[in-house]
């Protein structure tokens, strides 16, 4: 089985970004509405941190077609940008007129035509070493699975795409929580074949991942905050959601049910410890990358050949540290055994 032409774009264009530390997640739902029904996607999602935890994100539209039809996309990532709180968008097609460049930068929109991913990722070689979203084994084999169980488990393929939603939508610490509970919901499921286990462990592995996103966003947030200030605005929003907290305890006071009559969840002060510790330390913007490329470059090994290059075998003692180090948060939060997480496939 082989990706279609548009997705081996995505994928090179995944890779690419990866090159240059992003981390990259593809396919990212446009949701509409209460019922978060799925309106479009985004093809690329691509996310930094600067040294002072500052976030960039970008997201990539892409079009592998002889007639891209240039400008109705240019314009279509351009207003996406604002909607997904991207920094950058950026087009993406094997060739792009000048016309149309110059089309784009009148609209604040990037290009990133096929020679320009090309000169880079085989220069570094990297279209070997790619992982996750920048994986051509990886996507053909969640695109075989995904094919063969079809519609017999819906709570899986509706709980992947609305994990992965939290990349462009919603407050982080808010999206921790949805994390969690679509994790637990996930590893909960009995599999009725190999094909759903595989899936349903590629979705718990996707829940870490996503899981140092969300604990890097937090962290980015309420970086200049007291400590004090930052452990009770986690616990609150933990606690309460979106919901303004003062809101809710006035009402518990008005009804006689005290100042805090709901308890945190038991997992708030791991979470807090861990964001108080990465908080304005010089690594906190790598744990997302770290934690993707272990999770999908060490632990689920048929994703890519990183693991053999030098490099990487360098700097993995501290790419394993900071890891372990999330995903052992993400398991105590959900309950997944840490073994079922960090188990290396071939």
């Amino acid at each position: 089985m082989t990706v279609n032409a548009g997705m081996g774009l995505e994928i090179k264009v995944a890779a690419y970004f990866q090159s240059y530390g992003y981390y990259v997640k593809r396919g990212v739902s446009v949701t509409s509405g209460v019922d978060n029904s799925d309106a479009t996607d985004v093809d690329v999602v691509a996310v930094n941190f600067t040294p002072t935890d500052a976030e960039e994100r970008v997201i990539v539209d892409c079009k592998d077609r002889e007639r891209p039809k240039p400008y109705e996309r240019i314009l279509w990532v351009s207003g996406l940008k604002k909607y997904a709180s991207a920094n950058r968008a950026v087009f993406s097609a094997p060739r792009i007129p000048l016309h149309a460049r110059e089309f784009a930068m009148r609209g604040g929109v990037e290009i990133l035509d096929s020679p320009t991913i090309d000169e880079r990722i085989e220069s570094k070689k990297y279209i070997d070493y790619g992982y996750g979203a920048a994986s051509h084994s990886l996507t053909v084999e969640l695109e075989r699975k995904w094919s063969s169980v079809r519609s017999q488990n819906r709570e899986l393929k509706s709980s992947y795409t609305d994990m992965l939603s939290t990349v462009i939508h919603g407050n982080p610490v808010t999206n921790l929580n949805r994390i969690i509970s679509y994790a637990i919901s996930v590893y909960n499921i009995k599999p009725s074949n190999s094909d759903i286990a595989w899936l349903k462990r590629h979705i718990c592995l996707e829940g870490a991942s996503l899981f140092a996103l969300m604990l890097a966003r937090i962290a980015s947030e309420t970086r200049i905050l007291r400590s004090t200030d930052r452990e009770d605005n986690i616990r609150k929003k933990l606690t309460y959601g979106e919901i303004n907290p003062n809101v809710i305890e006035r009402i518990f006071r008005i009804a006689g049910l005290g100042d805090d009559p709901i308890a945190a969840p038991d997992y708030s002060t791991n979470i807090i410890e861990i964001i108080n510790e990465y908080t304005g330390s010089s690594t906190m913007n790598l744990v997302p990358f770290n934690t993707d490329l272990y999770i999908f470059g060490h632990c689920l090994l048929k994703t890519g050949g990183i693991s053999e290059d030098p490099a990487y075998q360098i700097a993995f003692p501290a790419i394993e540290k900071d890891a372990k180090s999330i995903i052992s948060a993400y398991c105590y939060a959900t309950k997944i055994p840490l073994d079922y997480i960090l188990r290396r496939e071939s």
